[in-house]
This record gives C-alpha cells, sequence and structure tokens, in this order.
C-alpha cells in the first residue's frame, strides 16, 4: 500500500518520532566530537544546539544553588577525546584523495564533463567530492549513520508545461543535481521495507533567517521533507521564537514526483563495533565531569577560608574597608583552613586511567574491522590486512565509497529518468592506499618485545620511510630510490647496531643517585640515521 501524503498536515503529525529517535544523545556525541567552546556554549545555552533548556551537559551536584552551579560553567573546559581519535582516522583515510570517472560501454561517457565539475562541487556551496566524503565519515563515526540527500529543483506544477527534451531541461536546470547532507538529529521518523532499506523518511530543519535590515531574527522558519519513493513534499510554517506552535495547527505544503523512482535518502549506518561516538561515550562524560571537578578544586583551594569559634552567637560584624570585623571574646578562636587536597591525587590518577580506556578503546577497532572487499586479494592488499589501524581505515573508506558510489547511481538516474539503456558506471579510486608513518609501527612493534624480527627489512624500511619524508621527490623518483634500497646488500653489523640502538633505548639509561643528572643514552657507532 502506498504511503499517503495529503497536501495539509497537522503540526503534530510532522513532528512525530520514531521510537528508536535519540536527538539529544546523538547531539551530545556530535559536541562531544567538537569539544572546546561549542561543548563551553551548549552547556551555557543547550537550546542553542537543540538540546532541551534544562539540559545539563555539566552534571550539577545535589542541592547545588543556581549561583554556584553557574559559576562551575562559566569556567567549564573539556578536552574533546572524541574528536582527537576520529580526526586522526580521518586524517589517515583521507591521505588517499578520493576521485571519480563516470564509464559507459566505451572508455569515455557523455556525462563526464558534468560530473568533474559535480566533483568540485557536489552540494552547490563550492564543497568537493573529498571534503563532503569527510564529512560522511565524520556523521558515521560520531553519531552511528550518515545520509545523503540526492536533490533536483523541484519539477512544474500540476497544469504547467513540462519539458519534453534533454535540452529543454537543460535550459531551465532540471537536471542539475546537488547531494545534502542531513545529520541524523534531522531525521524524525522513518520507515523501512522487508529488507531494512529506507522507504519513507521525514527531515526537519529550523532556521532563523533576518528578512531586512530593520527586522530581527524573532522569526523561526520550520520545514519538513518528507520523503518516499519517486515523491517528495514539502510543508514550511513560521513561528515566533520561544512560543510553541499549536499541536493541531494545520501546515500546507506541496507534493510532487522526484525525478528519480528511487529512495532519494541514501543511508550508511555503521557496525556497532566501528561506531567510536558510542563506544567512548560514557568514558568521555566521566572525564568531562572530573576534569571540572579537579579544575574547580585547584581553584577553589587557592583561597583560604576564615572560621571563627565564638561563643556568643548574637554578636554581630561590622563592615570594614576590606571585609567585615568581628572582635573576639575570650575563649573566642579564629584560624585560616584550607583544603588538605587529598582528593586531588585521586582525581588525577582516574583521569589518567580514563584517558588510556579512551585510547584502550581505540585500538580495539579492528577487532570490528572486516577486510576490504573493493581491493583485489593481491599480496599487497593481504599486506595491508594484517595491518590492524590499515584494517580500520580501508573498512571506513570501504562505507564511505559504498554510499558516495549508491548517492551518484540515484543522482545518474535523476538526470536520465527512464533512459536505462544509457546505464552509467562509476570507476572510483582512493580512501585505499594510505600514507602512515611506518617507523611508529616499527616502534609500537619494539615495545611488545618482538625485537628479535628486526633484521635487513626493518632497515631498508627505515630507509624508505626517511626518503618518503624528508626528499622532494616525485612518485616516479620515489620508485627509483626504493628499488635502489631493496638492491642494497647491508652489512650484519648495521642490522645489530639498530638492535642494539632500539635495546639501548627500551632499557634506558641507569639509575642515578638522586639530585644528578642522567647521562644521554648515546646510540652505537653503527646504528642506521634516524
Amino acid at each position: 500500500m502506498p504511503f499517503e501524503i495529503p497536501t495539509t498536515v497537522a503540526y503534530k503529525h510532522l513532528m512525530q518520532k520514531h521510537p528508536a529517535y535519540e536527538g539529544d544523545f546523538w547531539r551530545l556525541l556530535d559536541l562531544y566530537y567538537r569539544g572546546g567552546a561549542w561543548l563551553k556554549r551548549a552547556a551555557l545555552k543547550p537550546e542553542l544546539f537543540g538540546l532541551p533548556q534544562n539540559f545539563e551537559v555539566l552534571l550539577k551536584r545535589h542541592q547545588e544553588d543556581g549561583g554556584l552551579y553557574g559559576d562551575r560553567v562559566r569556567r567549564m573546559h573539556s578536552i574533546s577525546y572524541t574528536g582527537t581519535i576520529v580526526d586522526m582516522f580521518a586524517s589517515c583515510i583521507f591521505s588517499d584523495t578520493p576521485s571519480i570517472e563516470p564509464k559507459g560501454e566505451g572508455e569515455t561517457h557523455p556525462e563526464d564533463e558534468f560530473y568533474a565539475e559535480f566533483a568540485d562541487d557536489v552540494d552547490g556551496r563550492g564543497t568537493s567530492l573529498a571534503q563532503f566524503q569527510r564529512q560522511m565519515y565524520v556523521d558515521e563515526a560520531v553519531m552511528g549513520a550518515s545520509y545523503v540527500l540526492v536533490d533536483f529543483p523541484e519539477g512544474p506544477a500540476e497544469g504547467e508545461p513540462r519539458p519534453l527534451t534533454q535540452a529543454e531541461e537543460d535550459d531551465i536546470g532540471a537536471r542539475v543535481g546537488r547531494f545534502i547532507r542531513v545529520r541524523r538529529p534531522q531525521i524524525l521518523d522513518w520507515d523501512r521495507d522487508e529488507l531494512g532499506n529506507l522507504n519513507m523518511a521525514i527531515i526537519h530543519n529550523v532556521t532563523t533567517p533576518r528578512k531586512g535590515i530593520g527586522s530581527a531574527r524573532d522569526m523561526a522558519k520550520h520545514q519538513w521533507r518528507v520523503i518516499v519513493p519517486g515523491m517528495m513534499a514539502v510543508f514550511e510554517v513560521e513561528a515566533k521564537v520561544g512560543i510553541p506552535i499549536p499541536p493541531e495547527k494545520q501546515i500546507s505544503g506541496r507534493v510532487f514526483q522526484t525525478r528519480m523512482e528511487t529512495f532519494a535518502l541514501v543511508e550508511s549506518e555503521l557496525p556497532l563495533g566501528l561506531w567510536v561516538g558510542a563506544k567512548i561515550h560514557s568514558v568521555e562524560w566521566e572525564s568531562l565531569q572530573k576534569q571540572n571537578a579537579l579544575s574547580w578544586a585547584e581553584w577553589t583551594s587557592a583561597f583560604a577560608m576564615l572560621v571563627i569559634s565564638a561563643t556568643d552567637t548574637e554578636k554581630q560584624s561590622k563592615r570594614g574597608d576590606h571585609g567585615f570585623i568581628r572582635f573576639l571574646d575570650t575563649g573566642d578562636d579564629a584560624k585560616w583552613i584550607e583544603p588538605a587536597g587529598n582528593a586531588l591525587g585521586h582525581l588525577l590518577k582516574r583521569l589518567e586511567t580514563l584517558r588510556i580506556e579512551t585510547f584502550r578503546i581505540a585500538n580495539q577497532l579492528p577487532l570490528a574491522a572486516e577486510p576490504d572487499k573493493r581491493q583485489p586479494e593481491s599480496g599487497k592488499a593481504k599486506g595491508r590486512d594484517r595491518d590492524p589501524m590499515n584494517r580500520v581505515c580501508m573498512a571506513y573508506g570501504e562505507r564511505v565509497w559504498e554510499q558516495t558510489e549508491d548517492a551518484l547511481h540515484r543522482l545518474a538516474d535523476g538526470r536520465a529518468p527512464g533512459r536505462r539503456d544509457d546505464k552509467i558506471r562509476f570507476e572510483t579510486k582512493g580512501l585505499a592506499e594510505f600514507d602512515q608513518d611506518r617507523l611508529r609501527d616499527l616502534r609500537e612493534m619494539l615495545s611488545k618485545g618482538e625485537i628479535d624480527k628486526l633484521g635487513e627489512k626493518a632497515v631498508k624500511l627505515a630507509r624508505k620511510q626517511i626518503a618518503r619524508q624528508f626528499l622532494d621527490a616525485s612518485p616516479e623518483e620515489l620508485e627509483e630510490i626504493f628499488e635502489e634500497i631493496e638492491a642494497m646488500d647491508f652489512e650484519q653489523e648495521q642490522v645489530d647496531g639498530l638492535r642494539k640502538a632500539v635495546d639501548e633505548m627500551r632499557k634506558g639509561a641507569p639509575e642515578v643517585p638522586p639530585g644528578k643528572k642522567k647521562p644521554p643514552v648515546k646510540p652505537p657507532e653503527n646504528a642506521p640515521p634516524k
């Protein structure tokens, strides 16, 4: 039975949310990724970020008064572990620049020119394909899913003449599609078919446009897109900021056919094992609370407190130039008290434990990553699969490409609706070969006590990494340099020198009496250059 979309719908029906909708949780994960000033602003004014007005980013203490809590919030700071981990993987994944090339029956396709321009501006705002794909990855890693809306200009209203040829469509820009980034909290409700694919979605967006130089941003513009296969409806209404819209208010909309027969919204949902934001959410939350508890304790411990033990409790203090003055009677006592600071050490230890736990979780991501399905099972590919971090990056890159290719095919269907004989395919490159610090991997290997694995291969690997990082050479010149390194015969003493240098670094300098400086550790003479 087709999904019915009337032209007038009550506000409460448009705002009806799916039972699995968790907008506040997803928005909080996004704030943990941003960290810094964004998280502090959300603590001061949560409604600016779509959170309830009474939402507590920084947890309020039991029976804490508003003034003290407000002071703590104004001094709040944060360290974003989510942002560090997600951006670390992003820098690796997108070190291999993505590109697309349309293919038809021959080597080229008539749409080459359009897709070349499209790759430089996929959303009409100057965002390149690589930048848009990075946004897709961040949405997935932080909020667990990313969404791309394949959008075309609305077709003519009922009764208006329709273009008959592609040339006429090009004259009015009807075939110029674009990608729109949809954040997970924007999708209020959805349905799926028997295979689990989306077949209905309601997307909600709110803006506060300024209509003129003499007007204020006191009006909120609400827009809902109701999407089903082959159809879309757009409902819009304006309301005063801060004043709720009556649930029964009827909102008019436009219902029209989309240029593609398929569903216009492309979804990519991460496996739970790769969802970084959710995996470290509880650790991130506890770190935020304890970081600020420690900071507040340090701040308050800088001010000693005067405590007076008085026998006459009715006696009043008098106001002086620099504070209150109280004259003590016989038997009265006054002294300054400072916090002992015992809790500060415990907080520091707990924060270090949480930091280690955060990166331990990140190091377990390879357990959830599958080998790259887009790459052939060559010896080189198998070698990459054995590298845990490579495997994670390839898993993320593969999901980004799957969603991108799906969206591109729907874009192609919308540009040529009904002409399936001109089926287009896309040759994609990138997000597969990652520029990683091999020496860092080597140090990690050595820290696990695998020093016996060092040999001539390790020396060659080190020299290749030095050439890659410090020589201003083209890819062709680097290939020649790598061939020369492979052809070299290394003396056993050079390999032994590398072993000794690493062993010396691992053991460290010998113990020295307190108060004296440790002598510097000198690498063996035969050790290869760093």
